[in-house]
This record gives structure tokens, C-alpha cells and sequence, in this order.
């Protein structure tokens, strides 16, 4: 995706290619969670999650592209442990705006 990206003349000029923000995504907070079926679904998902952040980050620096880590910012919903519960979605909110903000 970031290849295409960066092909593109749809920058803000229309003729070079966008910013791109590459975001690596927080960690989950609960692998006990239980589905409808009794299965626990979530079980290794930290340690894979914790994972990304550092590809994310390699891939960016390779890349050219910005990045932010929401796993070094925000702790998600310990009902499931994979969605933001209302703070969680305005840490996400103000680190982005924050973010985009100073890239213009």
C-alpha cells in the first residue's frame, strides 16, 4: 500500500505523492476473553501485538513515511480487551490530531 501510495501524483500539489502516517496499533489488554462459543480468541495476541510496533516503525523509516505507536499511548477496554472504551478513543483522537497537526 505504501508503494502505491507513493506512486500517486494525489499529494496536496496534485502531483507528488501524499504523506503517508503509518500507525501501529495498541495492545490488547485482555486474552481472556470469552466468544459465543466458549472459545478464548485472543490468547497470544499480546505478544504478536507487541510485535508490530517495531515493523511499523522499520517499514516507516524504510519508507520515508511518519509514524506513531498508539501502543506506547493508549490501554484499550478491559471488558474485552480489543476496543477503546470513551478514553481510549479520545487519547486516539488527540494523538492523531496532534500528529497530522505537525506534519503541516
Amino acid at each position: 500500500l505504501v508503494d502505491m501510495i507513493q506512486a500517486s501524483p494525489c499529494g496536496v500539489d496534485m502531483q507528488s505523492p501524499p504523506s503517508i502516517l503509518i500507525v501501529a496499533p495498541p495492545l490488547p489488554s485482555n486474552e481472556e476473553f470469552i466468544d459465543t462459543e466458549g472459545e478464548r480468541v485472543f490468547v497470544g495476541s499480546i505478544a504478536k501485538a507487541k510485535m508490530l510496533a517495531p515493523l511499523y516503525n522499520k517499514i516507516a523509516d524504510a519508507k520515508g513515511c511518519e509514524f506513531l505507536d498508539l501502543s506506547q499511548l493508549v490501554t484499550l477496554s478491559t471488558i474485552d480487551g480489543i476496543h477503546f472504551d470513551e478514553s481510549g478513543h479520545n487519547v486516539v483522537a488527540s494523538a492523531l490530531k496532534n500528529k497530522i497537526q505537525s506534519l503541516f
